[in-house]
Parts: C-alpha cells; structure tokens; sequence
C-alpha cells in the first residue's frame, strides 16, 4: 500500500502545482492588462481588489514550493509602450528637408559649374535661378492638396532661391538697379508670408526669412543707400510679424528679432559715420524697437497670457539693445550745418534715457489704466522704467550721489513691495541693491589715496568726509533693507511665515553685504589717512622723492588692529542682540584668520620697527617712541580678541573634540609666539651690543630655552586637564626644539651656550619624563577609552 500512497500523493501535488501554475498566468496577465490600461490615462477599475490579488499572489508564491526550473512559469511580456513614428518623421520630414538643402547646394554648384567653363552668360544664369524657384514653387502648389508638408518644404526651397537670383542680377552682375531688386524681395516676402498663412506650416515663413535677412546687408554698397537698406527690413518685419503675430510663431519672431539687430549692429561696427548717418541711425533704431516692443505686447494683451522667462529675456533684450545703439550715436556726437563738424551731445546722454524711462511708463499706464494685461506685464514694463531712470543717475550725475541715490531707490522699491505686497518690486531692490555696492567699491577706488605714492594729498577730515559718511549710508541702508525683508518673513510672535524661495537667498546676500560694506568702508578710512600721512612727508634729497616709509608699517599695524577688534565686537554683538548663526561662524572665522595673520605677519612688522628705531638713520627717517611701545597696544588687541574667541568657541564650537584640541593649540603656537617676540625685544632692547649679534644669540639660546620651558608648561596643563592634545602637542614642541637645537643652533656657537642649552633642555625633559612616571595612572584611563572607542568604530 505504502507504493500506491506514496503515487496518489504525488500526482495530488503535481496537480496542485499545475493549478497553481494556471493561476498565476492569469493572474499574472490580469496585472500586465492593468498596467496597459493604467498607461494609456484610463481609469483603474476597483484598485483595492487589484492590491489583494497582488498580495495573494505573493503569498501562494512564497507557501507552494518551486520543484524545479522546467516548472517555473516564462516571465511575461511587458505592456506594449507606444510606438513612437520616428520612420514616419525621418521618412517624410527630415529627409524632405535635408532634400532641399542638397537640392539649393546642387542647384548653385551647377550654376558655378557653367560660370567656370563660361557656358552661361549672365542673364540666362539669373534667369535660371528664377525659373528653378519659380519652377519649383509651382511643383509644390501643384502637391499642396495631397502632401502638405512637402509642398511646404519645396515652397520654402522655391523662396530662396528667387531671394539670391535677384541679389546675384543686383550684385553680381549688375542686370537690374537696386529699387528694383528690392521691390522684387519685398514682392517675394510678402508672397512668403500669405503661403505660409495658408499652408499655417511656420517653416515655410523661416525658410523666406533666411533669404529675407541674409540679402540686404549684401545690397548696401555703403554710398548712401543704408536707409533703403533699413526701409526694406522694417517692410519685412512688418510682414513676418504680423504673421507670427496672429500664429503665434515664436521662433518667427525670434529669427526676425535676432536678424534684424546683428544686421544692425553689423553696419553700426564697420559703416557708422555721425557725419552722415546720425538720424539714420536713431531713427531705424526707434523703428526696430518700437516694432518688436508693440508686436511683442500686443500679443500677450490679445492673448491675456503671462509672460515666461524667454518673453522677459526678448523684452528686456529689445529695451537695452535700442538704448545702448541710441547712447552710442548720441555720443558720437552731432554733425552740424557741414557734416564734417561734429557737435558734442554728452549733455543729452542723461535725456535720452529718461526718453526711454518715459516710453516704458508711458506703456504702463496705458496698460494699468485699461487693465490690458496681467500683473506680471504691467510690473515688467514698471521694472523697465525704474531700471532707466536707474541708468540716468549715473550718466547725468557724478561721484557719490550716484551711490547715494541707488541705494535710496533700493530701500524705495522694498519699502513700496513690503507696504503694497508686490514681489516683483521686493526682488527688483536686489539687484538694486548690488548695483549701489559696485558704485560704492568704484568710490572708494576713485576717492581715496590707492597708494602711499599718492603725492597729491587729498585734505580729508577723518571720519567727518564724504567717502566715509557714503560708506555708513551704504551699510545703513543696506542693513534697513535687510530689517524690513527679515520682517516680512516671521509674524508679530516670531512664528516663520511663508515666502518666496528667492528670499533666503536675498536676506543672506544683504547679511554678507552689512558686513562686507561695514568692514571694508571702516578699512579703507584707516587705510587712507595713513597714505596721507606718507605723502605729507614727501621730501626731495638729491633730486629723488623720499618718504617716511615706516609709516606704512605703521598703517598696515592699525589695520589688523581694526580686524581684530571688528571681528570681536562683531561677535559681541551677535551673542547680545541677533543671536544669528551664519555671523556667529563668519566672526568666528574672520577673528580667527585675523589672529593668525598678526601673528605671523603683524609680529614680524613690530620687530621690523624695532630694528628700525634701534639702527636707522638717514636725512628722512624719524625715530619715534611709538616703534616701540605700540607693541603694547597689540597685545591689548590681540588679548581683547582672544578672550572673545575663546568664549565663542567654548559656546559654540566646543562639541567636537578634534575641533576644540586644533583650537586651542592654535591659540598656545599664538601665546608661544608673544612670548617669543617679547623675548627678542627685552634683550635686544637692553643690550648694548650690536643689534645682529644679539638677535642671534636670543635665537640660539633663548628661544631654545623658552620653548622647552613652554613644552613643558603644556605638558603640565595636559596632565591637569586630562588633555592628551595638550600632551601630544608638548612632545611636538620639544621635538621640534631638539631638532633646532641640533641641526641649526650648534654650528659655530661657544661652548658655553653649549652648556646652557643642553643643560636647559636636559633637565626640562628630564622633568617630563618624570612627570609621565608619576601621572601614569591618569593617562591611561584616557587611553583605555580611547581604545574601546576605536574598537567600537571598527566593530561599527
């Protein structure tokens, strides 16, 4: 029996897995039928019934057991994607036009051909190229019913062709004058612009714009006839405007406007002359612009549609494309009753962008009072008038009013977006803004001594002058720009309220532009009245300028001690008032880049001043106290500003622990090097030996000693603090002193600086070794923890 069983099971089993197998392939094909219907944008019918039969079908694939790979069922085709008619595209559209252009290009070799080898004359050369247009134009109406878009591209070939055979009888051979080569491309034009309006195929009216626009700059022959020139391509703008106008063919519109310019600006560059084209000039220009300005307005009010970023790119590119032409012709000057006298028009430069202020207000009011459009139109035309009469301060003003006036109208137009909750006058100020600080930086180049060469003193008080009452009006602004903007992003109770995405970015350009206009415009004050002082003390010896050129030593000491002492307060008042984390890391960061910077730059200059007061004389140099006390006021600097980094980073930044032992190492190589300063000047100041040869000595033998005593002064505060960094960096230094001492400080020094050396640094590490012996058990703990840290990390 057990044989029979034993069978009976087995075909039960192998049942159920065919069923099993069956169910899944329905099930399976049922998902993909979902899929298919999900991709095509149809409604799924009963989604929860869906998810349970995926979950079911999960479950049976996980309980029944695969028996082997013959049984497991084939994946199943995915959903068909739809195709796309990329043959169709290839086929009837990109070859049809890589056709015409072969076609144009055989077309011109074969006419090259039988010019090479003089087989047609002139006339029946021009009178092939127009019967192969015209030809061709015909092949193509005759194909219009039955292949649209074909005929569309042989009209668009036919076009081109008519377009270069008329310039070659003008240009080339001289068939026809040029009003009636131009009445032929005005005629193929307009004829271009009515088929493409009846085929609605955009190419067509492109294809007509390559010859349109191509032509006439070749036509100019540069004896007076640009205003034909000019005349003819305001027809055809006229023409193809209109047309993209009613189509709404921006890339019509675009080619037109992209043409028409560069063959403007190309005349400009190589043909303008103000004796002979000054209102040829201004006056084409103000067409063109008047033209796409209107055309391009006109459209969005018709439409009632808001304009995106390219519309706002064309526009703003269309208004600063005239007026730049329009500023250059006006400067040029001009020409009076004979044109070789040229007037000067500087005076009018400042009018004329106010006439281009005027024409935009002009359309704003129009649009405003008849609500022709969106807000975003009328406040793009606005933003235009606000940015030319930005322009006219400059160009009629001077000096720092521009500065002054800039940053008032930035604070104007924030205090107008916050008060009437108009955005686009908010971003506006921005960019407002940043033009003020351009103009300020470019005040503070041209009104202050750049240079302690500068002879010519300029007699500024300090402090009460106008370049540095600028510089606060500047930062106050700025600073007022920065209050009413953080305002408008958090509630009377503090709680955030929501905001455009621009404006975090906003309020961390006037941060950085507070602090940037606060620093620098003190920096370049004290910077200034020191150049002063040198140039007061020009004085010819020997026929060559001299000048007391300490004092520059003495300007760049000063300058650090601003650093230092801006940074601190900086700090001070951030923790007081603001509590702002950004300042809080950039103080933090400026103070400890300053503290480095003395140190290793500003000490040095101190003993540069110090052997200056000891050694120089000359018919210019006066020595003064002050190169050897102003030591003094460093140190009152250096301490302010240590005791406020110390506190901010032990507030702060004191978390991490590589962070906290890179600072205040940092802040012993600081002290070591005071210590080190004030050593040298001790001894050299009391000695009476030669400067060189006691500066030597110290070097040798004191810095030596004193590094060592430091070494182990670290050594010591490691053990009592518990700080193994302060430990590590004690070895470090005596190191370091060990080999200074022998590879440098031995060669040729006496036996007795010898002894003293060695005997200090002998019992020095005699003493630290001591000290490890007898702290042993407060080291180790640390180094267990830091042993089971690094076992966690790695295990981790």
């Amino acid at each position: 029996m057990q044989p029979d069983k034993l069978q009976e099971l087995t075909e039960r089993l192998n049942l159920l897995i065919r069923q099993h197998k069956e169910n899944r392939e329905e099930i399976v094909a049922l998902k993909n039928e979902l899929k298919a219907l999900h991709a095509q944008n149809l409604s799924l019918p009963n989604k929860e019934l869906h998810a349970a039969v995926s979950a079911q079908t999960e479950t049976q694939t996980e309980v029944v057991p695969k028996p082997d790979k013959e049984a497991t069922p084939p994946k199943p085709a995915p959903a068909p994607k739809p195709k796309r008619n990329l043959e169709a595209f290839v086929g009837g559209n990109l070859i049809a036009k890589v056709g015409i252009v072969i076609l144009v290009l055989g077309l011109g070799y074969l006419v090259k051909y039988a010019i090479d080898n003089a087989l047609l004359g002139p006339a029946m050369r021009v009178s092939m190229g127009f019967l192969s247009g015209v030809v061709l134009i015909g092949v193509a109406y005759w194909l219009k019913e039955k292949y649209r878009t074909y005929s569309g591209i042989l009209l668009s070939g036919g076009l081109s062709i008519l377009y270069f055979s008329a310039f070659s009888a003008y240009d080339f051979y001289e068939l026809i004058p040029v009003g009636l080569a131009f009445g032929l491309m005005v005629v193929f034009t307009l004829f271009g612009v009515m088929m493409a309006y009846m085929y609605d195929v955009q190419a067509i009216g492109i294809f007509g714009l390559v010859g349109a626009y191509a032509v006439p700059p070749l036509l100019s022959d540069g004896t007076g006839e640009i205003q034909t020139m000019f005349a003819y391509m305001v027809m055809i703008n006229l023409g193809v405007l209109s047309l993209a106008f009613r189509k709404d063919w921006r890339a019509m519109n675009l080619v037109a406007f992209i043409a028409t310019w560069l063959i403007y600006a190309a005349w400009f560059s190589e043909s303008y002359d103000a004796g002979k084209h000054f209102w040829i000039a201004l006056g084409f220009g103000a067409a063109f612009f008047l033209l796409f300005y209107a055309v391009h307005l006109a459209y969005k009010v018709w439409k009632n549609t808001t304009f995106s970023v390219w519309d706002v790119i064309l526009l703003l590119a269309n208004a600063f494309l005239f007026f730049g032409f329009g500023y250059a012709v006006i400067n040029h000057g001009l020409p009076s009753g004979d044109a070789a006298t040229i007037v000067s028009l500087e005076h009018f430069l400042g009018l004329f962008t106010l006439i281009n202020a005027v024409i935009h207000f002009g359309v704003a009011a129009f649009l405003y009072q008849r609500k022709l459009a969106d807000k975003s139109l009328f406040f793009l035309v606005a933003g235009l008038v606000l940015t030319f009469l930005t322009i006219a301060i400059p160009v009629q003003l001077e000096g720092n009013w521009v500065t002054l006036l800039w940053i008032a109208e930035a604070c104007l137009l924030l205090w107008i977006g916050q008060r009437e909750g108009i955005q686009y006058y908010r971003a506006l100020s921005v960019p407002l803004a940043l033009l003020a600080i351009f103009s300020w930086i470019h005040d503070l180049a041209n009104g202050y001594a750049s240079s302690m060469f500068d002879t010519k003193p300029m007699g500024l008080m300090p402090i009460a002058n106008i370049q540095f009452l600028t510089s606060v009006i500047v930062c106050g602004g700025l600073a007022l720009m920065l209050y009413w903007m953080q305002r408008s992003t958090t509630s009377k109770n503090g709680e955030p309220l929501s905001a455009p995405s621009w404006t975090s970015k906003a309020l961390g350009f006037l941060g950085i532009s507070v602090l940037l206009t606060s620093f620098v415009g003190g920096f370049a004050e004290i910077s200034h009245h020191f150049y002063e002082w040198v140039a007061s003390t020009k004085t010819i010896v020997d026929g060559v300028d001299r000048y007391r050129y300490e004092i520059e030593n003495f300007r760049s000491q000063w300058l650090m001690y601003y650093t230092l002492a801006y940074t601190s307060v900086l700090m001070l008042l951030n923790d007081r008032f603001w509590k702002d984390r950004n300042i809080a890391r950039i103080a933090f960061i400026g103070g400890m880049i300053a503290l480095l910077i003395f140190v290793f730059g500003g000490m040095p200059e101190l003993g540069m001043l110090r052997m200056k007061y000891l050694r120089y004389t000359n018919e210019v140099f006066t020595r003064s106290s002050w190169m050897l006390n102003l030591r003094y006021v460093a140190y009152v600097f250096l301490a302010g500003s240590l005791y406020v980094l110390i506190q901010q980073f032990q507030k702060r930044f004191s978390t991490t622990p590589k962070l906290e032992s890179a600072f205040f190492l940092t802040i012993h190589v600081v002290i070591l090097m005071v210590l080190s300063f004030e050593l040298m000047h001790i001894v050299v100041a009391s000695s009476s030996a030669s400067y060189s040869s006691v500066a030597h000595r110290v070097e040798q033998i004191g810095y030596s000693i004193l590094w060592g005593a430091y070494g182990l002064f670290l050594m010591s505060l490691g053990f009592w603090k518990k700080k193994s960094y302060l430990r590590v960096g004690a070895i470090v230094l005596l190191g370091g002193t060990l080999i200074k001492v022998f590879a440098f400080d031995m060669a040729g020094s006496s036996v007795g600086s010898k002894v003293i050396v060695f005997v200090s640094l002998g019992v020095l590490l005699l003493i630290t070794a001591f000290l490890y012996q007898r702290y042993k058990h407060i080291i180790e703990p640390e180094e267990e923890v830091l042993l089971q840290e690094s076992l966690s990390e790695s295990n981790e």
